[in-house]
């Protein structure tokens, strides 16, 4: 999971803290399930106010050759 926060917030990808680079620049690696996912990325400003994004994958692993 890779995105970019405009301000200075506090960032966390379905629960856990990500770091922010000094640009607001942000990625982190997630283990996934087979079939679906919830990818929730939370922000926080520095007042409290927070919000998400949602999104919902499909994982299928490659089949064994």
């Amino acid at each position: 999971v890779q995105g970019r926060a405009r301000e200075k917030v506090t960032v966390m990808v379905n629960g856990a803290p990500v770091r922010l680079d000094e640009e607001g620049n942000f990625s982190t690696q997630l283990s996934l399930v087979k079939g679906t996912n919830e990818i929730r990325v939370n922000i926080i400003d520095d007042d409290g106010n927070t919000d998400y994004i949602l999104r919902t994958v499909t994982y299928t692993p490659p089949e064994d050759q």
